[in-house]
């Protein structure tokens, strides 16, 4: 649902938003913070906790299941001068966050079950860590910034959601200042990282993992497989990672997976860097944003009543959100359309056939991961030759 032009992505959007507000910006873009970066990323993982829920977890970014080191290439790349600190400490976290606050944005990691538009499951409460941009404070709350969408949190729950997860307690990006780097060297890099990092021949965070996806939700004699995983479980788990799938691709990030904004730090690069090459691949890249935007639909496919009213009352909302912000105490009347829209949901998806669905899905995986493959192998082949020095 973002418009790819906006070219959303959490990290380096607050990155950015934090430079601009100390005009330390220079000519950096957020799609060139991204890429330098590291750039993209998949990662896929169907798991089981209990015997009886099932959580999906994916991700789009380089090093999606490690935000810091994100940060940290970010802040090393682009001469960003920023202390990272942590406390166990309620009240020192709270002083460090007030402080800085003083002198402008600040990034933080917090529990992404605490904003509730994220619709994170309660089983996966202290599991999920979000960098967000801590924007200012008025009274006793907190206004944030998640690319571009703004919330509140009382000073309770913002102390809540920083103490959830146990690796990242409290943790704090305070930015300092930025000296001036070449920009091409930092563009080599960051195309070097991620060649490397999606190159590779993981299962977990490479391209290999787009294969292992497909299979999972075609494949109809595979235990792990989505057709007989859900088959006898209550079909409000199936619809739960049908849910996420949605949101981590269309919604929470560029609407393409992070095609879009990879896209356009090709393109910014190209020019950067002279060379048309690059602006030849960025066009696949951009095609490649569009074919995980089909994906996410499939997943509330508009061919099943039920399934398609619940993606418009999710787009309704986060629309509504984009341009109004949202208070977390505020959304009693959402909540209750939300059940109901699930309720009907999981009523159709018990009466259909499931092989069908996810088969599309499957296919859908299959295509992405081929053209994910031929993009890489072009990016790859072109640092080698021209880019690598």
């Amino acid at each position: 649902m973002f418009d790819q032009n906006n070219y959303r992505e959490n990290i380096s959007w607050g990155i950015m938003d934090c430079l601009k507000q100390r005009n330390l910006t220079g000519h950096l873009t957020s799609p060139l913070v991204f890429g330098i970066s590291g750039g993209i990323g998949i990662g896929y993982n169907l798991c089981d906790p209990n015997e009886t829920d099932v959580v999906l977890t994916v991700g789009f970014r380089n090093g999606w299941n490690h935000k810091s080191l994100f940060i940290d290439k970010a802040t090393e790349r682009l001469g960003i001068e920023a202390d990272i600190l942590s406390t166990s400490s309620k009240s020192k976290a709270e002083l460090w966050l007030d402080q800085a606050l003083e002198q402008g944005p600040c990034l933080v990691w917090i529990d992404a079950y605490y904003i509730n538009y994220l619709k994170i499951k309660q089983i996966c409460a202290g599991c999920y860590g979000r960098v967000v941009e801590v924007i200012a404070k008025k009274g006793d709350n907190y206004i944030l910034n998640d690319s571009g969408f703004q919330f509140s949190l009382t000073k309770e729950q913002l102390s809540d959601a920083r103490m959830s997860i146990k690796n990242l307690k409290n943790r704090i990006w305070i930015l300092d200042n930025r000296t001036p780097v070449d920009v091409g060297k930092a563009i080599r890099l960051g195309i070097s990282d991620c060649v490397e990092n999606m190159g590779s021949n993981s299962r977990s965070y490479a391209i290999p993992t787009l294969k292992k996806w497909s299979k999972s939700l075609s494949d109809v004699k595979s235990e792990t497989g989505w057709v007989n995983l859900f088959k006898n479980r209550d079909k409000r788990y199936l619809l739960d990672c049908l849910i996420q799938c949605y949101l981590n691709i269309n919604i929470f990030s560029d609407g393409g997976g992070y095609r879009y904004i990879f896209s356009k730090f090709l393109l910014e690069s190209s020019t950067i860097l002279s060379n048309r090459e690059l602006e030849k691949i960025s066009k696949a890249y951009y095609r490649l944003g569009g074919l995980w935007g089909e994906f996410s639909h499939l997943a509330l496919s508009d061919q099943y009543e039920a399934l398609g009213n619940l993606k418009e009352l999710m787009d309704q909302r986060i629309l509504e959100i984009s341009k109004k912000g949202i208070n977390l105490e505020d959304n009693i009347d959402f909540n209750q359309k939300f059940k109901l829209a699930m309720r009907d949901a999981k009523i159709q998806l018990e009466s259909m056939n499931l092989n069908h669905i996810l088969h599309q899905m499957g296919e859908s995986m299959h295509v992405i991961y081929e053209r994910e493959k031929e993009a890489m192998e072009m990016l790859e082949s072109l640092y080698d030759e021209e880019l690598k020095r």
